[in-house]
């Protein structure tokens, strides 16, 4: 009787056994060879599978929520007039919510969360949902009143459930007693003490006497000291709220990614504001610029909008810039058990540092893995060998240090689009990070204009805890938008907007 063997190194043995009394013995080896033919194993490279898909017509913006608790997967989406976030021209909406008790497959009939109709505003980016150590459901969104000099003045809206999403109480404006501001990207995180916060980018707001009246401008005796990370904090469930500042040279247009630690402490990661100064015409730093993004005085003064003419006539405000900005990513935690009122030194991400002055537009996204490793997905211009592109870190010690980064997609230039780098850590502890980008990634046109047409992807990349790539999947976009991803209790959920409304697919890998 012949006996094949397939070793690790592939060589083939054979055995023969010419007598009944002649033993073979493998002695000293740990298991014993059968008389049958043993297979070789094969390790299969692991790929995202799609398991579902949902379309939600006329929708826009789709995130988040699950309770692992129950097992709900909450979804919200927009849902009204319509929006041209290209041209800034935000219409009214409404705040949709609905659930699902099979990890995405399928979802109950939404019900409509505003308590007034029209008072949301879609703006390409995704409401936080968050639930409470009791249970409630919280989420907020954003509402703009229209400026004719800016982009609109923000209001924050908070509303809960106390029924596990079946309906919401009437909404709640947590910055109420605040001064006009573009109070920017609200997140959202309740500590497992309960207490809610709610960190946003601030741009504050001056009234100025002008021929034409008072008008609301930019508090420009402090240019571009003038964004803050303030926080809205309550310990009562949402019905007072108090506000401190966390950060007060934020960057003025990057959202805020939140996630609560295995320690019970509440973790914010966002893009920090950072001047150095230097002489205007040192050709060392090459990111030195007018506000506005134009090239030189004269251009920057037929952009400018007539109370910063004004105030530039005056005096108050001086060109060129003589500074430049580090806009990079940092990770702060609450101290105090997440009560919000003590927090640890904000720490970089990485070493380098980003100077550019000007708006970035891509946030970060973060999260725990079931065995207390920190993971962080951002954007930045100074990479490795300063390249531009998506990088991932982790921290194993409660983000004090990180990882050295991993790039996830770099190039000399990268086009700006206005997403984050959503991350979520599914049951098997594998990364998933996701953002948007234009395939014509180098592009220098106006990207942001209702008159110019992009094609962009959706990246999904999906990694193992330590960042070594398992598989990437690309989805095809036609809307400047945040893409959203969460874990299930099966798998992963990730929701994004196109011309079709809002999509939401369940992935596993």
């Amino acid at each position: 009787m012949n006996r094949k063997i397939i070793t690790a190194s592939g060589i083939t043995v054979v055995a023969v056994i010419v007598a009944a009394f002649f033993i073979f013995s493998l002695s000293n080896n740990a298991s014993q060879v059968s008389d049958t033919q043993v297979q070789v194993q094969k390790t299969e490279t692991p790929k995202i599978n799609i398991l579902d898909t949902m379309t939600i017509p006329n929708a826009t913006d789709p995130s988040f929520g699950v309770d692992h608790k129950t097992g709900i997967v909450y979804a919200s989406y927009y849902k009204g007039s319509g929006h041209t976030f290209g041209s800034y021209e935000m219409e009214t909406a409404n705040v949709y919510m609905m659930k699902s008790y099979d990890d995405g497959k399928t979802f109950s009939l939404p019900i409509q969360v505003n308590d007034k109709d029209g008072d949301a505003s879609p703006g390409g980016y995704t409401n936080p949902i968050q639930i409470s150590p009791s249970g409630e459901v919280f989420i907020a969104w954003q509402q703009v009143d229209e400026h004719p000099q800016f982009f609109g003045i923000y209001n924050i809206r908070l509303a809960k459930s106390t029924d596990g999403g079946s309906s919401f109480s009437p909404a709640v404006d947590p910055g109420k007693n605040l001064e006009a501001s573009e109070k920017l990207y609200p997140e959202l995180a309740v500590s497992g003490k309960g207490t809610i916060l709610i960190p946003y980018i601030n741009n504050e707001f001056a009234t100025i006497k002008t021929e034409n009246g008072t008008q609301i401008a930019y508090n420009y005796d402090n240019v571009d000291l003038v964004t803050q990370m303030p926080v809205l904090r309550s310990t009562d469930g949402g019905a007072t709220f108090e506000q401190f500042i966390l950060d007060k040279d934020a960057c003025q247009c990057c959202d805020i990614a939140s996630t609560v630690g295995p320690d019970g402490e509440v973790y914010f990661v966002w893009r920090t504001s950072d001047r150095e100064f230097t002489a205007p015409n040192d050709p060392t730093n090459k990111h030195i610029k007018y506000l506005g993004g134009n090239n030189t005085e004269t251009e920057f003064l037929e952009w400018f909008d007539d109370v910063g003419k004004k105030m530039y006539d005056e005096g108050k405000i001086d060109l060129p810039l003589d500074y430049s900005t580090a806009r990079d990513i940092v990770v702060a935690h609450t101290t105090d058990g997440g009560n919000g009122l003590e927090w640890s030194e904000p720490t970089r991400v990485q070493e380098k540092k980003w100077m550019y002055n000007g708006c970035i537009s891509i946030g970060p996204g973060i999260s725990f893995d079931s065995q207390g490793r920190l993971h962080v997905s951002y954007f930045t211009g100074n990479g490795e060998d300063g390249k531009m592109g998506y990088y991932y870190v982790y921290s194993d010690d409660n983000g004090q240090t990180f990882s050295e980064p991993t790039s996830l997609f770099t190039a000399d230039y990268v086009a700006p689009v206005h997403n984050g780098a959503a991350l979520t850590v599914d049951k098997n502890d594998n990364v998933w990070i996701s953002f948007v980008m234009l395939k014509d990634y180098e592009t220098t046109e106006n990207v942001w204009s209702s008159e110019t047409e992009h094609k962009m992807n959706l990246n999904v990349f999906a990694m193992d805890r330590s960042g070594k790539l398992l598989d990437k999947k690309t989805f095809d976009v036609d809307v400047h938008a945040f893409a959203s991803i969460a874990q299930t209790d099966k798998g992963t959920i990730l929701g994004y907007t196109n011309k079709h409304g809002a999509q939401i697919v369940t992935l596993e890998i």
